[in-house]
Parts: C-alpha cells; structure tokens; sequence
C-alpha cells in the first residue's frame, strides 16, 4: 500500500524505444556491471543489439573496477548474451531468513508443507548471492545498497548517486563525485525507462536510480536547507528536472507531498 496518494508521470508514448527499466522488489548487485565488459571486446558494438559499450564516470572506482572484470569472466564462461529488457525487483531486507519465512508461509496458507514449497523466484534457472555492505559500515542501508544495485560501486551510508569519495552530509564535499546509474545510461541510449514504488518516490531505493544527494533525507527543500546554497538540489527536484535522456517513461509511487509547495 503507497504511503500516500499514487503519484504517476507520464510523459509520452514512444515505441521506437525497445528497453524497460522498472525497480520494484528484488534485484542482482551486478547489473551495472553487465552495462560493460573488459578485454579487446570493450570498445566493439554490442553484437546482440548493435549498442555500443558505454563507460560510466565511475569507470575507475576501485569497487566498480573489481565487479566488472568478475562480472565479465562470468559472462564469459557462460557465453551469457545481452538483455534486451530488464527488470529489477527490490524486496527490502530480503535476505535469506526472509526468504525462508516467506516460502514456509506461502506454503502453509496452502495447506501443503511450508518447509519444502518453492516460490516462483526459486524456479528460476539463475540465483545468486550478493554482499550487502556499504564502504564506511558493514550494516548498510537502503541508499547505500541501492547504489550499489544502480551504479555497481559502494558508497558512504546514506548518500546517493555518489562514490565512497563524496562527504555524507555534505553538499560541497559531494559534488564532483558523482555516478551514472544504469537508469542514466539507458535514458541516454534512447530506452523507456520506469520506476514503481510502494515505498516513496524520492525514498533511497528509487532515488538511487536518479538522484545524487549525499543524504538520502533530502527530499524536499525544506529538509536541504542551508544545504541549497552550495548548489545542491533536493530528492524530488532532481526528479523533476533529471536530464537524462527525456526522462521516465512511467513512474509511480508515494511522497506527493515532497513535489507540493507549504505555506
């Protein structure tokens, strides 16, 4: 259930773009890192697609570095291709205890053995694992993750759309730090591109996919105050004037408020 009123943005309608982008429930750390790959192969066009291999301003961060050359050597081994779409579900907290509870749950509501049920996701033909853990605390958050899914580096708690180099808290310690999210790329490759949300829209898990705020708690201007006069936007501002292509194709979720102006 949204939090508040659905907020929904629609642009327009364009069929030329082949690709959609959604973040919802549950979701892979290393889908920037498929965006590139490593050797010779780099600088060819994508042969699956015809795109050609973008690199992104976090190209050289150290985390970046390291999960595109594992990503890579994978892809290889398994002769994986490029997607054509993509959808990222997000399930915060989701980890295997969860999990666990879930598929037991499931399974008991109908009336079978809880313990051996499978849901639909542990049907598919890939799984994986993924370290969640932000540069500077090995208990992260949902911002710090969520830049970690979008932009395939680890950054500060807190922070989005920045490296492990920006100040948190900070708007002149951040700027120039700043990451491409997978959303940005796309959007700059002409592909449609959504984001639906039960949680807010300017919230850190779909704010990572196109904002840069080193705090995630800067969703309105009035939660950035003084912040504003070093040349620092608020959440939902970003949002709005985001410059990335032509912007989301669709995009749904709570947190009206922070795009309403108070008395």
């Amino acid at each position: 259930m949204l939090d508040e009123p659905q907020l929904t943005h629609q642009p327009r309608d364009d069929s030329m773009k082949i690709a959609h982008f959604f973040s919802g429930l549950l979701a892979s750390t290393v889908l920037a890192g498929c965006a590139t790959s490593t050797g010779p192969a780099a600088m060819m066009q994508n042969a699956d697609y015809g795109r050609a291999v973008h690199t992104p301003k976090q190209a050289a961060d150290p985390y970046y570095m390291t999960a595109r050359e594992r990503v890579a050597a994978r892809a290889e081994m398994r002769s994986a291709k490029s997607a054509k779409n993509v959808i990222i579900f997000i399930g915060d907290g989701m980890g295997i205890s969860t999990i666990t509870a879930g598929r037991i749950y499931a399974g008991q509501k109908q009336g079978l053995d809880g313990e051996s049920y499978q849901l639909t996701m542990e049907t598919f033909p890939n799984a994986a694992l993924s370290k969640t853990y932000a540069h500077d605390g090995q208990v992260s958050d949902s911002a710090s993750t969520a830049v970690a899914i979008m932009s395939g580096v680890k950054t500060n708690v807190a922070t989005l759309g920045f490296t492990k180099d920006a100040r948190p808290n900070n708007c002149a310690g951040s700027l120039g730090h700043e990451v491409e999210s997978v959303f940005d790329i796309a959007e700059n490759e002409g592909l449609a591109t959504g984001i639906v949300s039960t949680a807010r829209i300017t919230h850190a898990t779909p704010g990572a996919t196109y904002a840069h705020s080193a705090s995630r708690n800067w969703e309105n201007d009035g939660h950035l105050g003084a912040q504003a006069d070093a040349g620092c936007k608020d959440i939902a501002a970003q949002m709005i004037d985001w410059a990335a292509g032509d912007g989301f194709e669709i995009a749904m979720g709570g947190g009206r408020s922070n795009f309403m102006k108070s008395d």
